[in-house]
């Protein structure tokens, strides 16, 4: 269970109205998707691939992701949330269509799909593994995205895989959170909101409402997009 400071960036429970339409990517951005972006741009690699860095695979002197799935259809792991928007900004140019990350409350919304529930498909942790890859049957990695059950609004990995990025600064609760959809700016941190969990995580760090932050690349952090 969480701590009651975790618990807080929960509160104060309200109401969002989304007046507009937006799509959200079924699946989280693949490891092969990103690197021809990041191979067509010469920018934006991912640090275990990045020219002189520590956790460069073949380089460095790090084996921080040696035991991690880099293979072309897991997440993409190893960006920030600058790296995430490139690749949006990319996308958009070549389909000429406008692709970005989603609002904090975009994702929760597309995430419950309907439900109130602490999971998507109910309360029940049991059922969790049915969809998401995390602490228990993770075996310490991501995987191939799109493999467990999607939820009721057929999107994948919702819940577990990879933490997500968003479009929002990071804040401590809502108190100030926009109440339009949109991403919140305020503040000064130079943290971005996560949501999701991760295969790190235990269960209840996979559920709808959790919430976290980050402002490096690690090996649990990727995204999806969203088309608006």
């Amino acid at each position: 269970m969480m701590g009651s400071d975790e618990w807080d960036r929960e509160q104060p429970i309200h109401k969002v109205t989304i007046g507009y339409d937006f799509q959200m990517g079924r699946c989280q951005v693949t490891i092969g998707e990103y690197m021809e972006f990041a191979s067509q741009s010469g920018r934006h690699y991912p640090e275990w691939r990045e020219i002189g860095n520590s956790y460069n695979l073949e380089t460095g002197d790090d084996d921080y992701y040696k035991g991690q799935n880099l293979n072309n259809d897991a997440p993409i792991i190893g960006i920030n949330a600058d790296d995430a928007r490139a690749y949006c900004q990319w996308r958009s140019d070549k389909e000429r269509k406008h692709y970005r990350l989603p609002t904090e409350a975009e994702w929760e919304y597309a995430c419950r799909a309907g439900a109130t529930t602490k999971y998507s498909f109910g309360d029940d942790e049991e059922k969790l593994g049915e969809y998401a890859w995390y602490d228990d049957n993770a075996n310490g990695k991501a995987h191939p995205v799109g493999t467990k059950k999607p939820n009721p609004w057929g999107l994948y990995d919702m819940h577990g895989n990879v933490w997500e990025w968003c479009e929002d600064k990071w804040i401590e609760n809502y108190d100030i959170t926009p109440r339009d959809g949109s991403a919140n700016k305020s503040g000064e941190s130079s943290a971005t909101v996560i949501r999701g969990g991760s295969w790190f995580n235990v269960a209840w760090y996979c559920r709808s409402a959790i919430r976290n932050s980050r402002s490096g690349r690690n090996d649990i952090v990727g995204f999806r997009v969203v088309l608006a």
